[in-house]
């Protein structure tokens, strides 16, 4: 009989000891919130973007910038691609360092649908290859795109054959060393003076392509070096979120979020970094 009593208090006890162990953990839940996620199931879930507070929105955001890397442009280089005859279109880049300058396009022998550019400078001849388009571009009349001593100078772009549209060559000319260099960029060319310095900067909209997104680019001189910008849009937003830039005529940059409903953040570059405006 006393053993019979006995299991019936431990049975008691441990249901009482159950009961109050589930009201605590019902308790704790219900102080986290119905439909809230534990830290193991928030790990597996991508959060949006926390939104910006008023001072991250009013805070400038640096470019970071490096030399950019230049190829010198042989004299008569690939000249025996270009077919004898007259050019089927002739281009002045105006008079530079006291000598005009001309480029010729030639359908290129034997690859039809493709053209070689032949830059005539001095008496001398300077053959780019591979070129898809007839259109040259120039920088605007009155806008000169130069380093700060007037030691070098973007006189032309071309665009090449390429896995998609907009991949140009940009034809710098040394007046020190009295030599053409090139290097290449994907996007669309702008000479305009974004930050009001009085010299002009070259700004690439990037279109988008493939997998990435619209961006911007800019090229700057420091000193006599000149140098390329990160993306605009990684540096507003970090490069492991989806974002874009766009350049817009008054040389405003806008940049989102791809895919979130937030809204635009606008910048004016100057002296190196984006200025959000309002």
């Amino acid at each position: 009989m006393n053993m019979a009593r006995r299991l019936i208090g431990i049975a008691a006890a441990v249901l009482l000891l159950v009961g109050s162990v589930t009201a605590w953990v019902y308790g704790r839940g219900a102080a986290r919130g119905e439909g809230e996620l534990s830290r193991g199931e928030a790990a597996s879930v991508s959060e949006p973007i926390p939104a910006a507070s008023t001072q991250e929105l009013q805070r400038s955001v640096k470019l970071a910038f490096a030399p950019v890397e230049m190829e010198v442009i042989s004299k008569g280089a690939a000249l025996d691609n270009v077919p004898a005859g007259y050019p089927q279109k002739n281009v002045s880049l105006g008079s530079i360092d006291g000598t005009d300058s001309t480029l010729e396009l030639y359908d290129a022998a034997e690859e039809p649908g493709r053209l070689t550019a032949v830059l005539r400078f001095g008496g001398e001849s300077y053959a780019i290859p591979e070129v898809s388009s007839s259109d040259v571009w120039l920088p605007p009349s009155g806008l000169s795109v130069h380093s700060a001593s007037g030691l070098q100078s973007i006189a032309a772009g071309l665009e090449l054959f390429a896995n998609g549209p907009g991949f140009k060559v940009y034809l710098v000319y040394d007046f020190g060393e009295r030599k053409w260099l090139r290097f290449e960029e994907w996007g669309t060319p702008y000479a305009a003076d974004l930050d009001r310095d009085g010299r002009a900067e070259l700004a690439i909209q990037f279109e988008g392509l493939h997998m990435h997104f619209p961006d911007v680019i800019v090229y700057r001189w420091s000193g006599d070096v000149l140098q390329r910008s990160a993306s605009a849009s990684a540096s507003i937003w970090g490069a492991e979120h989806k974002a874009y830039a766009r350049l817009g005529e008054d040389g405003r940059i806008a940049s989102g979020i791809v895919d979130e409903e937030r809204p635009e953040r606008t910048f004016l570059y100057f002296g190196g970094e984006l200025v959000p405006q309002p």
